[in-house]
């Protein structure tokens, strides 16, 4: 069985995602990574002996203290309606992170399952993004903020029929 640190490399070289792994550290990643709504560090920890796989996807973005309370309540709307991957907020320092973690325990792990972790965790940034720096500026209350981001996905779900 292939070591989980080996799969995470195949699967950055199979999708030619540009990546560096930790000197120090073989089980430690670090990708940029440019979406639709923004640009975010990729970090993916991984530990071989427990199967174990982290994904934080980081947010270019502090939340100035003023508008902490509001990001939360937004981020805690958001992590109710997703599937893959988490919002969450230091709220003393104001970094914002989405991440997501799988625990393999005795699965062989596969190329796949990396990659649905990976870039489940990256669309999760990506989608409620708007809504966030949305927040972060005053623009938008917390339930307007996801309102609009839920109105969007949907818009973009809608087709004509021939």
């Amino acid at each position: 069985m292939a070591a989980l640190t080996d799969i995470v490399k195949e699967f950055f070289e199979a999708n030619d995602w540009e990546y560096e792994q930790d000197p120090d550290n073989e089980g430690a990643f670090l990708a940029g990574v440019d979406t639709d709504n923004g640009e975010f560090d990729l970090i993916v920890l991984v530990e071989n002996g427990a199967n174990h796989l982290m994904c934080i996807c980081v947010c270019p973005d502090e939340v100035p203290e003023d508008r902490r309370a509001e990001v939360a309540e937004y981020l805690l709307r958001v992590n109710a309606n997703t599937v893959i991957g988490s919002y969450g907020m230091d709220y003393d320092d104001g970094t914002l992170r989405v991440r997501s973690t799988i625990n393999l325990a005795d699965m062989i792990p596969t190329v796949n399952m990396v990659g649905v972790l990976l870039e489940g965790t990256v669309t999760t940034a990506d989608v409620y993004y708007p809504g966030l720096l949305a927040v972060i500026d005053g623009e938008a209350s917390a339930e307007d903020a996801l309102d609009q981001v839920f109105q969007e996905l949907d818009d973009e779900d809608t087709f004509e029929e021939n």
